[in-house]
Order: C-alpha cells, then sequence, then structure tokens
C-alpha cells in the first residue's frame, strides 16, 4: 500500500496486497493506483476499502476476492505448502495476480 500511496500511476500499474495486516479504510483514500485485494478468513475486511478505491480512481481500479477457507498467510512462507487446501488457494492468487497484472499492464 505505501509503494502505491508514494510512487502513484506514473511510476506503478497496480499494487497487490495478499492477506494483508495493518491496513485501516482510510488507507484507500491515499491509493493512487489500481490494487488488487486477496485477504484470508481472519484478514481485515476490505469491502469498504476497494469500494472507496473505486470511487476514487474508476470501477476497474480494485478487485477483491476473499479466501474465506484459509488463514493469514497462507500464500505465502507461512502456508502449509503440504496441505492440498493453502497450496491450491495459494495457486488460486497466483492466477489472479498475473492474469490482472498483465490487465493493468496492457
Amino acid at each position: 500500500m505505501k509503494a502505491s500511496e508514494e510512487l502513484g500511476v506514473d511510476d506503478l500499474s497496480a499494487v497487490a496486497q495478499v492477506h494483508p495486516g495493518l491496513v485501516v479504510e482510510g488507507d484507500a483514500n491515499l491509493a493512487m493506483c489500481p490494487n488488487v485485494l486477496l485477504p484470508a478468513n481472519n484478514d481485515a475486511d476490505m469491502v469498504d476499502y476497494c469500494e472507496r478505491i473505486k470511487e476514487r480512481l474508476g470501477i476497474d481500479a480494485c478487485e477483491h476476492q476473499r479466501f474465506t477457507d484459509v488463514a493469514h498467510g497462507f500464500a505465502s512462507s507461512l502456508g502449509d505448502w503440504n496441505d492440498e487446501l493453502p497450496r491450491t488457494r495459494a495457486e488460486e492468487v497466483i492466477g489472479i495476480l498475473s492474469r490482472k497484472f498483465c490487465q493493468y499492464i496492457e
């Protein structure tokens, strides 16, 4: 999020927040480029955050998908890559990020 606040669209096409932590809704007022928000079940609710970015930057400036069946850290080194569920969800995250970043970069 800090990169989006400080650099914006001249330097960044988009940012992603995968199982974000320490984010508050007011941060959405500082976003300067599109965001992809992929929280886990126990992460903060990011619906209003995403809607605020859409209001400010346009309807396509935010994508949000909550992964309700995995916990914070599932797509990081904290994830249990031997467990099929978190591994599958992490693979979904990689696909979403790949698709969205290709869209924003075009």
